[in-house]
């Protein structure tokens, strides 16, 4: 297993090597990991394995006021779009291979935990039956829920399965908001496929926009707006992985998505609206025409996200748990958390203090 240092500043460093033939998602790149992490100045690493063909971004949160066996290593967890870890062709060769390597990880990171998050089903019981049969203490729990809209059906199908009161309110808004403007609003998507760039990235520019509007009082969020996205926007578009979708009229934008479509599912990045507009329910009216759009397309997922807001649950008529596992890598936090784990099993006090 090859374990590289990683660094903000160069971007050649975050790229896998040309021989490792391993799924890596589309918005898996040295200018997504290379912006992300520059706001965050901690240390990076990149794992490559050509044996089991995978692949591990993770950054180090240094404690302090503790040797550096107390160190954590966690994935990079950049957006809250689905991220494997690791990325990987073998996953269960893959698995094995990491947890063989720990001792050697924990040296050369000078790290004494590792924190993979975002793991689906199957990444989590294959590092639950490896850590059980390596007797190695470890913590597994859900990190967050995936909400989807599944369309298998028409959209009049999915709709059906909305309270009457809510697809009322819907059209009530629709209404209320052509009155507002004096005249209808219209659905329009732009494409990274057949839009040339300096229109679209004004489209997207818009959308950033409004999105800074919205969070004025959050400085870190205007700043990643501002930092972060316009380029790796860019990068999707010459990718021809992205996609806008408007409720406009005539040159007003009400709503705006910021979308990517990739292996069939369509995953929503960004919302954003007109904050003028917002007793209307803008970007729930542009939802409902983009689902119809979508379905119409031969699109049958779409991918909400799994960050927080209700509307997602409203919305969603699926959902998918992904989950993080937390174990030790240094023989000495592997001891001092097996006797802590074994104290707390049998004092509940103790149970309740943090682990870490």
């Amino acid at each position: 297993m090859d374990i590289r240092t990683l660094f903000p500043d160069d971007p050649q460093s975050w790229e896998l090597p040309g021989k490792l033939d391993v799924p890596v998602d589309p918005y898996m790149n040295s200018t997504f990991m290379g912006n992300t992490f520059g706001l965050n100045p901690s240390r990076a690493f990149l794992l490559t394995d050509h044996e089991s063909q995978s692949a591990l971004y993770l950054s180090r949160e240094d404690c302090p006021k503790f040797p550096w066996f107390f160190h954590k290593l966690r994935t990079i967890d950049w957006s809250a779009i689905r991220l494997p870890a690791p990325l990987s062709a073998d996953p269960e060769r893959a698995v094995a291979r990491l947890l063989d390597s720990s001792s050697r990880l924990s040296k050369e990171t000078r790290s004494g935990f590792l924190t993979l998050y975002k793991l689906d089903q199957k990444y989590k019981e294959l590092y639950e039956h490896q850590l059980k049969i390596r007797n190695i203490p470890y913590e597994i729990k859900v990190f967050n829920t995936r909400w989807m809209i599944r369309l298998e059906d028409s959209p009049a199908a999915y709709e059906s399965l909305r309270s009457r009161k809510s697809r009322y309110n819907l059209r009530r808004s629709r209404k209320l908001l052509s009155e507002h403007l004096g005249t209808p609003v219209s659905y329009r998507r732009l494409r990274s496929q057949d839009t040339d760039e300096k229109r679209f990235m004004e489209h997207a520019d818009a959308t950033l926009m409004m999105l800074r509007r919205l969070h004025a009082d959050d400085s870190a969020q205007v700043e990643r707006l501002r930092r972060f996205y316009p380029e790796v926007i860019r990068y999707w578009y010459k990718k021809q992985l992205v996609e806008i979708c408007e409720l406009h009229c005539n040159d007003h934008i009400i709503a705006s998505e910021l979308n990517l479509l990739h292996n069939g599912i369509l995953y929503v990045v960004l919302m954003s609206f007109d904050s003028d507009c917002y007793e209307f329910s803008p970007s729930m009216l542009l939802l409902k025409d983009q689902i119809a759009d979508s379905h119409s397309r031969g699109i049958r997922t779409i991918d909400l996200g799994g960050e927080g807001d209700e509307w997602k649950q409203v919305w969603s008529n699926y959902q998918e748990s992904t989950w993080m596992v937390k174990f030790p890598i240094h023989r000495l936090t592997r001891l001092l958390w097996s006797v802590y784990r074994r104290i707390a099993s049998r004092h509940p006090a103790v149970s309740a203090c943090r682990e870490d």
